[in-house]
């Protein structure tokens, strides 16, 4: 039997098709699973999508989770951003989220979330 994986509604949306892919899941298998024992960081993923794109209407996400192999310890999600806006004022648009919410936000993440920039979207 195949089973069959949901991502939190919290972030469905999101990454729904008709939505405009306004998220990218890369293995959404892994994703879900990660966030099955956190769905509180399903909303933190949604909050911060929604203040990246509001920063930068045509911005781009992409969440994925890379499993701990030193420690065998829960997988980080990374939500990659790229803004189109060219290298330093990415940088720079990333600093602006960083500095007004995110770094407001980092304990609720647990060190289980990290926001960067993302060069392959």
């Amino acid at each position: 039997m195949t089973k069959v994986v949901r991502l939190p509604k919290a972030l469905r949306s999101l990454a729904e098709e008709n939505s405009g892919n306004q998220l990218l899941v890369s293995d959404e298998p892994e994703v879900v699973d990660a966030l099955k024992d956190r769905p509180d960081l399903a909303q933190l993923i949604a909050e911060a999508a929604e203040r990246l794109r509001h920063g930068a209407p045509g911005a781009k996400l992409r969440l994925r989770a890379e499993p701990d192999p030193d420690y065998g310890g829960p997988p980080t999600l990374f939500l990659g951003v790229s803004f189109n806006l060219g290298e330093s004022e990415d940088l720079a648009e990333l600093r602006r989220f960083d500095e007004s919410w995110w770094v407001h936000q980092v304990p609720r993440a647990d060190g289980l979330l990290v926001v960067d920039l993302d060069d392959e979207l």
